[in-house]
């Protein structure tokens, strides 16, 4: 099957360049053909190896062709394959070949670039999302996250941190002096807190301290950060959240301004007045309580217990109590008591709404006095 192959002539020829036989038998070659191959091959006839050639014949016919001989029988033995409509010479099929490989791998290499850049921008889009999502978290709380590179004094503020204090955000980490020019001097010293951190002597950060709004008022924080150092980076991190407690101080300071104010009214009254909570440990009371009782200062601090108030003071003697009956509170009573010293005190109780209970006794002496 390999001598009748398209374009195959076999051809047996002598030195002459006589054919004595041929495959196919009537080939074209078997006139002309041998002694031209030969003429061109009789140099290398001698040597062992005899390559291929590729011969333009007298015919016209383009060949590839080689030359074997029979030093036994004196003959030649010739191989051509002639030029058909499918044969490609060999330089041209393998740029062929070596085209279509590279357009292979390229389009190859062009799909996983595709596909790579694909998910790529999926996972952008994911990590945009989330970050949306922190950031509305975020802002809703009135919190910012803090990353601070103390080797290299940079810092990451999220959105809501830059939201916080009405600046622009922006992508680029603020410096260690951009920050410590918003913070109150007053409240903390942040370069003093990062020397701490970098000698080893503070593990963590947790400080409530100011910062300047962009309109120019300021904003209290309270800020949690712990020390933190992965293989990946060759610093110290203090990675936190910072928290907005502004309301929170606006409300404690109006609570204890508020408290000041009952305590002074409290105060002013001329009635002697005493509040007790549910456990019947000691709210608040006035000096003319503390008087009436002889009581020191350290038995009217609040949470005192009645047990204590009334083993430590000195409670007046009752002469006489006699009840009016005009209360119709329930839990509620009022009554008139002579103490030992001739005085009497219009004595008013009544439960609170937690449990507790509020005292107050009038000095009515000039009232009996009179009637009498």
């Amino acid at each position: 099957s390999w001598g009748i192959l398209p374009g195959r002539h076999i051809l047996i020829a002598d030195a002459d360049g006589s054919v004595v036989a041929s495959l196919p038998e009537q080939s074209i070659f078997r006139s002309s053909g041998p002694v031209e191959i030969l003429n061109v091959f009789e140099p290398s006839l001698a040597g062992s190896r005899i390559g291929v050639a590729e011969l333009d014949l007298a015919s016209g016919n383009h060949v590839l062709t080689t030359v074997r001989a029979l030093k036994s029988a004196n003959k030649h033995v010739i191989i051509l394959q002639e030029q058909t409509e499918g044969w490609v010479p060999s330089h041209a099929a393998l740029s062929i070949t070596l085209s279509a490989t590279t357009g292979f791998v390229v389009l190859i290499l062009g799909f996983a670039f595709h596909w790579q850049s694909t998910r790529a921008r999926e996972g952008d889009l994911i990590n945009d999302a989330v970050r949306g999502r922190i950031d509305t978290a975020l802002n809703r709380g009135r919190c910012g996250l803090w990353d601070w590179d103390l080797s290299r004094g940079r810092i990451f503020w999220s959105q809501s941190m830059f939201a916080m204090l009405g600046l622009e955000s922006r992508p680029e980490l603020m410096t260690f002096g951009e920050v410590n020019s918003l913070v109150k001097s007053d409240d903390i010293d942040l370069f003093a807190f990062a020397n701490q951190l970098m000698s080893g002597e503070a593990d963590h950060f947790d400080q409530i301290f100011r910062m300047r709004h962009v309109q120019g008022h300021w904003i209290w924080l309270r800020v949690r950060c712990e020390l933190s150092r992965t293989k990946a980076e060759d610093g110290l991190h203090l990675v936190g959240i910072a928290v907005d407690i502004t309301e929170q101080k606006s409300l404690a300071e109006k609570t204890v301004e508020a408290d000041l104010r009952l305590r002074d009214a409290i105060e002013t009254i001329p009635e002697a007045f005493v509040l007790w909570d549910a456990d019947n440990r000691l709210v608040l009371c006035n000096s003319h309580f503390q008087r009436l009782h002889k009581l020191p200062d350290s038995a009217i601090a609040p949470g005192t217990s009645y047990e204590t108030v009334i083993e430590v003071g000195r409670m007046p003697e009752v002469r006489g109590r006699t009840s009016d009956g005009q209360s119709s509170l329930p839990g509620a009573r009022t009554f008139e008591a002579q103490l030992d010293d001739g005085s009497w005190l219009h004595i008013s109780e009544r439960r609170t709404k937690d449990g507790g209970y509020v005292s107050v006794g009038t000095d009515i002496t000039r009232i009996k006095t009179h009637e009498q």
